[in-house]
This record gives C-alpha cells, structure tokens and sequence, in this order.
C-alpha cells in the first residue's frame, strides 16, 4: 500500500513537472511548424476525502471509491476554416473500476469533426460526433431531444449535415444510441424559414430501438414577434409504424373534459409562450410570460422528459424600478396530470430584493404550495424567508432565517455565510445552516482557497459542499448530514495547463 501510494506521489509530480514545463519553455526551444493549427489544453484534479465514519478505522484517506472524485482529463483542438476543426477529449477517474493491477484507465470521452463552407447567401456544415451531449437541434417549443436525457446511453455516434441560404435551412441526422448491449438508430430532417418578424419549422424524428415498436414523432412550431410582444407555438403528434409515420387523429369536440387538451388527439404534445417586454407603469419596468404545456395520454418520447398526460399552465411577471434599485418576480405553476395518477399541484412564488448604497442587499421570498392527489386535497405548505447580504472588496457577509412547512409541519431553519478575501490568492468562505429538525439539527461547510499560480487552485475544506449551494441556500433540497457522518475534510488540487 505504502509502494503505490509513493507510485502515486511521483506521478502528481511528475505531472506536475510537466505542467511547469508547458508553460515555460526555454527561450532557446525549437521545432516543427504544425501545417494546421492544433491547440490542447489538460486539467488534473485531485481529490482527496476523509471521514469519521469510515471503515474499518476512522479518518480512513478515500481513494478508488465513489467518494474519489479524482480525475484527470486533457483535449484537443486541430485545423482551421480550410480544414476543418477536430475536437477530442479524453479522462481519467479515479471512481470508474480500475483492472487488477490498480491502474486508472484513460478513456476518449468525447469528441467531433465539424466542417463548415460559407458563401454569400448561405453555409454548408457538416459534423461526426462521437458521444457528444448536445444534438444540435435547437427547437423554439417542445423539446424533441433533450441533452440530459440522451446522456443516459453510454455512447452516442452520428452525423449531422444542415444547409441555410437566405433565411431557409434544412439539416438532417443519423445516430446511434448505445446503452451497453444493443444500440438504438435515431434519423432526424427538419427544414425552416426564419425572417425578421417570423420564424416557420418542421421537423420529423424516427427511433428504431432494439426492443419493442419503432416510433417517429412529426413536430411544426411557429414564432413570431412584433414591437414588444413575442409568441412561440409548437405542436407535434407521435406514432408508432414500420419506418414512417403520417400524423393523424382530429380534434374531438365531443370528448368528455373541456378546453383544448381534451379535444386535443390523446398522441400529441402541444407547447406555447407569450412574452411582453419592458412596458411600462408609472416608473416600474415590468415583462410578463405565459407559458401553455399539453401532453396527450398517448404521446410517446423516449429522448425527452415530458411526461404523457399533464397540462401545465404557468404566468410570470418581473418587475425593476427605474429610479431605485429594486425588483421583484411573481410566478405561478398549474400542472394537472391524469397518466399512472390523478394529482394537481399548483405553485405561486414571489421574490423581491433590494439593493442598497452600501453595496448590501436585501431579500424577501415566499412559496406557497397546494397538492391534490385523486380529487382531494392532500397538503398545503408554504414558506417564508428573508435574508441580508453586503459585499465588499474583501468581506462578504450574510444572514438568513427561513420559516418552512408552513400550514403542514411548520420547522424553522437558519443560515449564516461569510467570504474573507485575504489577498488576490487566498481567501475563506464558510457557511452555517441550522435547522429545528432534530433529526438534521445543522450543517457546517468551511473552505480555505489558495491560487499559487493562474493555472493552479487548491482547497481545503470541511464538511459536504452541496448542502446549501442552492441558489437560495435555504431552500436546497439536500438533505442535511446525520450526526454520525457530519465530519468530512476535503483536500483538493487541480492544475490546469
């Protein structure tokens, strides 16, 4: 154990030595011109975490285990417009299983050829792409492909080619989604105009997976704005056949239910927004959205997250004022869903802040939440926070209280934060959070940062950094640590060359 922990040592400084050497090489250095540009960049992370809890003896180092978040990754960047630009990326982490000589593996991640020729009214473009997250697609309403969702399958290969002359495009891809064993074949072609004040689309989306019915969904959306006002409406209907799929099925008037989504076909998704910017009430500032969700019982999207069955009503309005340095947001949530359950929840939230001559804000917020689950009401709940902050050049400071469950089990819940910049390099933040839950009475995260270079930051910190790193720190969902896995230390090292 000693042996490899020494190995391992050498390693970070040989990598290290490395680094150094990159960014700078003697004046006297010489060597072959790369006819293409290339460019490559590299980032060690080390990580490492103890705590009390461990076994079989406390303060045991965690290395090789999911709670070693070490890893290692480099890139590269080749080629020019003439060529073309290649992107690759590999990594190594130290939670994935090693082999039995204890060693990391170093995997290519990701990575993408993307070939574009522009001319005078338009472009070609061309892109391979090799488990890349993002798909490119770009819709205005019902997300067809979304990115989180597509990176469940461990790898994803394909090809996308689009074309645009004047304000018309059309593009066209081909993917295969993996997931371990057997590999599913996704085509997408789409064709759009866009103009000044409109934008038409079309698209069409076919899956041939592995197991089970082939289904292609058939999707158009329109946008169009004038003056301040702006609207996006997008439909689209999903079937199932052997290669190609017609939209079918008409509005039913007659359908038991009242309002658009009854009489809407049960295998269609329909997506629609409003937003009016920046008018004007005496010298507030306000833009208000309405944003319209409907999902048919029957609709079908393996590549996207909107569930089969709900309607979704949703209506903000955010407020600045001119003269005073003050704003504020109301918003409101209707969401009905009738698939594998009966249930209706609806949501208003309000936030105002302010913002004072001494560089110090202050907050208000409140949420108000009712459930119904079968036609009877099941909870109704809100909270009510407020917080205080000041920022300056060397000390931030802050202080919440948050009264939370209110009208179900009412708790309190308390937070304090600091930030201490000693110089331009080193600099402590910490956090407190305490709640009335005895089960979960409070939570400490403390962090000494230190930049001995531009390239290179290192931490040391104490307790779990993802409680109360919401954007409202009271409101974080984490839960709080038990009393027996409360002490954990954090030391990281991450250099970038």
């Amino acid at each position: 154990m000693a042996r490899t922990d020494r190995a391992r040592s050498a390693a970070g400084l040989a990598l290290a030595a490395l680094a150094i050497t990159a960014q700078a090489p003697p004046a006297d250095a010489t060597g072959i011109r790369s006819p293409i540009p290339i460019a490559s960049r590299a980032r060690l992370d080390l990580r490492v975490v103890t705590a009390a809890d461990t076994a079989p003896w406390s303060w045991d180092a965690q290395s090789r285990s999911p709670l070693d978040g070490s890893r290692f990754m480099a890139d590269v960047t080749a080629g020019d417009e003439r060529a073309g630009t290649l992107y690759l990326k590999g990594a190594a982490s130290w939670n994935d299983a090693d082999d039995a000589l204890g060693r990391v593996a170093f995997t290519v991640e990701q990575g993408d050829y993307l070939y574009r020729r522009a001319f005078a009214a338009g472009a070609l473009a061309a892109r391979l792409f090799g488990d890349e997250r993002r798909y490119f697609t770009g819709e205005f309403g019902t997300q067809l492909m979304e990115d989180d969702v597509v990176e469940r399958f461990e790898h994803r290969l394909g090809v996308v080619v689009g074309a645009t002359h004047d304000g018309f495009g059309a593009g066209y891809l081909a993917s295969s989604l993996d997931d371990g064993i057997d590999a599913d074949h996704l085509q997408r072609a789409d064709a759009r105009f866009s103009s000044a004040p409109a934008h038409v689309a079309v698209a069409y989306q076919h899956v041939n997976p592995h197991s089970g019915e082939n289904h292609a969904i058939a999707q158009v959306e329109a946008a169009g704005h004038y003056r301040r006002l702006s609207a996006i409406v997008s439909y689209a209907q999903s079937g199932f056949g052997s290669g190609f799929f017609l939209p079918s099925g008409s509005f039913d008037t007659a359908r038991p239910g009242s309002g658009y989504s009854s009489a809407a076909p049960e295998n269609a998704a329909t997506w629609a927004e409003a937003r009016l910017r920046r008018f004007s009430l005496d010298d507030i500032r306000l833009d208000a959205i309405y944003r319209y969700e409907a999902v048919g019982a029957a609709w079908v999207n393996d590549l996207a997250s909107a569930r089969a069955g709900s309607v979704a009503h949703a209506a903000g309005l955010y407020a600045a004022h001119s003269r005073y340095a003050l704003d504020g947001r109301l918003w409101w949530r209707d969401e009905k869903r009738s698939v594998l359950e009966d249930s209706r929840r609806r949501t208003v939230e309000a936030t105002a802040r302010a913002f004072l001559r001494d560089n110090s804000q202050m907050l208000l917020r409140a949420v108000a939440e009712r459930r119904e689950f079968d036609g009877s009401e099941e909870s109704d709940a809100g909270s009510v926070q407020a917080g205080y902050r000041r920022d300056l050049q060397r000390f931030m400071g802050g202080v919440h209280a948050m009264l939370d469950g209110i009208g179900d089990d009412a708790s309190a819940r308390a937070g304090v934060e600091a930030r201490v910049n000693w110089s331009a390099t080193s600099a402590l933040y910490a956090r407190w959070i305490v709640a009335g839950d005895t089960d979960r009475a409070e939570a400490v995260y403390a962090r000494l940062e230190f930049r001995p270079s531009a390239r290179t930051w290192v931490t040391v910190a104490y307790g779990w950094s993802e409680v109360g790193d919401a954007p409202y720190m009271l409101e974080d969902r984490d839960g709080l640590p038990a009393h027996d896995t409360r002490d954990v230390v954090t030391l990281t090292v991450r250099g970038d060359f």
